[in-house]
């Protein structure tokens, strides 16, 4: 990887690279803030930009506009960024699958929603939660985008730490994150 991004880049601090990829990890899925993660590693606003597009052309993160039915507003408001690989985004936060036994809570941030836009329109929420029961106001983000999205929605599903689907009858259901891999 390190010869790639220095090719691609022409990369002068390649040194701190890994810490701006473990800086990066404890800002997965939150919005982002180039002069906050920069400043962490003293890097400014610039090159911390630069290299987040970096890391995004080589696959390692995704910077992702957040999903709005107005296409200007996805434009306008601010991005979250992404790991692209959750083992990485795990190891770049030190987090261990010992850790994950002991602490469900640990997945929360490998863990995020996600907005499926087929090409016909139609609107598919996935929404993760690293908890065993639910309420209902985990599906408040649910609600919201069917909502927005209107007759375009065409279902949701709440994942869970849980062992049981719970249909619903607002195209919603609330699935084991299990059923992901069994």
């Amino acid at each position: 990887m390190r010869k790639d991004v220095k090719d691609i880049a022409q990369v002068e601090r390649l040194t701190e690279l890994p810490r701006l990829v473990r800086v990066l990890a404890q800002y997965s899925a939150q919005l982002v803030n180039y002069s906050g993660i920069g400043a962490e590693i003293g890097m400014d606003n610039k090159t911390t930009r630069r290299y987040v597009s970096l890391l995004e052309q080589v696959f390692l993160v995704s910077v992702a506009q957040p999903w709005y039915t107005n296409a200007l507003r996805r434009i306008v408001k601010t991005p979250k960024v992404h790991f692209v690989d959750s083992a990485l985004l795990a190891a770049a936060k030190g987090i261990t699958r010992s850790r994950i036994r002991n602490d469900p809570q640990e997945t929360a941030s490998i863990l995020e929603s996600f907005v499926l836009e087929r090409s016909d329109g139609t609107i598919v929420g996935i929404e993760t939660k690293a908890s065993t029961t639910i309420r209902s106001s985990d599906l408040k983000g649910l609600k919201k985008l069917a909502e927005a999205a209107g007759d375009r929605f065409a279902c949701g599903a709440l994942l869970y730490d849980g062992d049981r689907v719970i249909p619903r009858s607002d195209n919603l259901s609330i699935v084991p994150i299990s059923c992901l891999w069994h």
